[in-house]
């Protein structure tokens, strides 16, 4: 409340298919629809590396966090960034999450097979839930209890 921040002047705005180089070192901009419909991604196609941003949130094998959150979600653009990402499995690798580290081969390839899945399973309980108690407490013990049951980072009561 009252928080305001100064505009950035003298910006580029990155766009999908703006190359960035660093000394040799170039990088891809692709749009990828995370937090924000304005999400983007980087692609390193050198060592096949994509830095994903917000379009995938995993912290470990046992935690992930989902993608439908205020203000800007928008299904069909997650959807699409689903599809876009799977578009890309033979041309990277590595995952660079925002938060959470890098996931590589096996790895990768599983969080690209499993992540549109996740969100619908995801998706339907939390609505079946709300549904049964609309409470923020019940809804969040639900999901911890189905989905972070052996998280490392899920405080327990």
């Amino acid at each position: 409340m009252g928080y305001q921040v100064d505009p950035l002047e003298n910006v580029t705005p990155l766009k999908e298919g703006d190359l960035i180089d660093l000394n040799g070192l170039k990088l891809e901009v692709i749009n990828l629809f995370g937090h924000t419909m304005d999400s983007i991604a980087v692609l390193d196609e050198k060592n096949r590396n994509l830095f994903v941003g917000d379009a995938i949130k995993r912290n470990d094998y046992n935690t992930f966090s989902p993608l439908f959150m205020p203000p800007d979600f928008n299904e069909l653009a997650l959807l699409d960034t689903f599809q876009k990402l799977r578009d890309m499995k033979d041309k990277v690798i590595s995952l660079s999450l925002s938060h959470y580290g890098i996931w590589k081969e096996e790895d990768c390839r599983m969080l690209l097979s499993e992540m549109e899945e996740i969100h619908y399973i995801t998706k339907n309980s939390i609505i079946k839930w709300y549904n049964e108690n609309p409470t923020n407490e019940y809804l969040a013990t639900k999901f911890i209890e189905t989905f972070l049951p052996n998280s490392a980072i899920t405080l327990k009561a």
